[in-house]
Parts: C-alpha cells; sequence; structure tokens
C-alpha cells in the first residue's frame, strides 16, 4: 500500500489541477474565492515537515494515540456535537475530514455517511495504518426496514491550505488537531477559508481554549522554558468566533475534552 498514491477522490469532488474556487462572493456576502493573505512560507513548511517526517505516522498510530481512551477521546467529543444535527441513524452524506491523520475518526464518521474522504498532507500518516481505510457495512435500521450498505474511505494526499476539491463538495467538514498548530492568525484564517470553500453544511474543529488552564500554564511558563519547538497555540472563543465569520461560518454548539483544564475544544459551526 504504500507504494499507492493515496488519492482517491472521485470526480465529482476534485477541483480541476492548478484551478481555485471562482472568485466572488456568494448569497450571503462571503468571498470564498479570493487568496487569503499570504502568511509566512517558513511557519507553513515548519508545520507541513514536522507531519511529513518518515516515522510520524507510526508513532501516532502505535504511540500517541494507542490506547483506546486517548484514541477514542476526539471521537467522543465530535459525536456529541454531531448529535445536535439529528438522530443518529441520519445520515451525515459526503465527509472529509482534513486533515486526517492516521484515520482515528474515520471509522466513526463512515458509520453516518454515504462517502468518507481523508485528506492528510503526510503520506506518512495516510500509510501508517490500513485498519481505518478498510470497506466497513453499515446497517441502516428503521421501525420499516432493515439494510446495509458498505463504505469505502478513501484517502488523499493534499493541503488544508489549498484543498483539491470544487467548492461545496462536501455535507460536512471536519478538522481535528490542526488549528492549534497554526501559529499566525493568518495561517489560521487562511486554512478557515478552505474548509469553509469545500463544506456545504456544517463544519466541526477542534482548537485549544485560551482560558483553560493548561493554556495558562503555558503562558507563565514563557517561550523559553517550552520542549523543542513547542509553538502551539491558543485562542479565546471570541477570537475564533470572529475568524468563524469573516469566512461565512456560524458557531452552534462547543464540546469540552475537560473544561477549563484541558485545552482541547471542538465547534460546530454552519455555512451561512
Amino acid at each position: 500500500m504504500t507504494n499507492t498514491p493515496p488519492d482517491e477522490a472521485d470526480e465529482a469532488e476534485r477541483a480541476p489541477v492548478g484551478a481555485r474556487a471562482k472568485a466572488g462572493r456568494d448569497a450571503a456576502g462571503v468571498d470564498h474565492g479570493a487568496a487569503p493573505s499570504a502568511p509566512s512560507p517558513s511557519a507553513r513548511a515548519c508545520v507541513a515537515a514536522k507531519w511529513r517526517a518518515v516515522d510520524v505516522g507510526a508513532h501516532y498510530a502505535e504511540g500517541r494515540f494507542r490506547g483506546a481512551r486517548r484514541r477514542d477521546r476526539d471521537g467522543r467529543l465530535v459525536a456529541r456535537l454531531l448529535r445536535r444535527l439529528g438522530d443518529e441513524r441520519v445520515g451525515l452524506g459526503r465527509v472529509l475530514d482534513a486533515p486526517t491523520g492516521t484515520g482515528r475518526l474515520v471509522p466513526q464518521l463512515a458509520a453516518r455517511a454515504t462517502r468518507v474522504v481523508g485528506l492528510d498532507v503526510s503520506r506518512a500518516m495516510l500509510t501508517a495504518t490500513d485498519e481505518a481505510w478498510q470497506v466497513g457495512v453499515r446497517a441502516d435500521d428503521t421501525a420499516a426496514h432493515t439494510a446495509t450498505r458498505t463504505i469505502a474511505p478513501a484517502r488523499v494526499e493534499g493541503s488544508v491550505f489549498q484543498l483539491p476539491f470544487v467548492s461545496r463538495a462536501f455535507d460536512l467538514v471536519v478538522s481535528c488537531r490542526l488549528l492549534h498548530h497554526l501559529v499566525s492568525p493568518e495561517d489560521r484564517r487562511a486554512a478557515l477559508v478552505e474548509l469553509a470553500r469545500v463544506a456545504r453544511g456544517h463544519v466541526v474543529m477542534s482548537y485549544w481554549d485560551a482560558t483553560s488552564w493548561h493554556a495558562w500554564r503555558r503562558r507563565t511558563r514563557g517561550p523559553l522554558r517550552r520542549v523543542g519547538h513547542d509553538t502551539r497555540v491558543a485562542v479565546t472563543a471570541r477570537e475564533l468566533d470572529a475568524d468563524l465569520a469573516a469566512v461565512g461560518l456560524a458557531p452552534v454548539a462547543r464540546a469540552h475534552s475537560l473544561r477549563f483544564v484541558s485545552p482541547q475544544t471542538w465547534v460546530l459551526a454552519a455555512v451561512r
């Protein structure tokens, strides 16, 4: 599998090579086609290089999220927010998970989706394990009938900053553990522009909450006492909500890992 390019987007999703969304404002007045302000190329390169390391996939699959509690934590928070969209038996439609990493959330999303695409900048992540990408069978149970259907999640190697999909390609877009790695506000907004562009229903994303004890402790320790080149950043809900509004997203609900202690927070936002 590692010799096979992870690029399995179908023709309905894929944007023409080299093409971006057509410039112009939609009915809500949101400009989805204009290029975001240019952040420091070195900042983005640093983030991409970290995840493209040869051993990073194995680290995440076998170490970072090896235990069931760690592996399932984000999934539980996502499930809590998705219940806001209706009964769990209601389908989610076409779903994009970006960045998908090793596909931790893919099986859960596939249980309710008609199609799931996992995108990541790291081939090492996408090819670390086959488990998340196997064809699954979902049972649709209603009072009237019971039926099954197969889901074959797809892998695509690509950048969140320039998603290789047409605008409004997905009913739901999920973004796990990306925003807190983006040091500059410009990078954060650039990523949000793309996530919002390809969504036609909702976007669910995680970020680090600046009001948490963990974020406060990092601030008081100072940058010189941080381990290695750790430049992860936390933002307030107000800061993130302003960014969401700027790209045409409206926050609907939040879910916290351990509010005011853990920084990991999820927000469900609707496309306006």
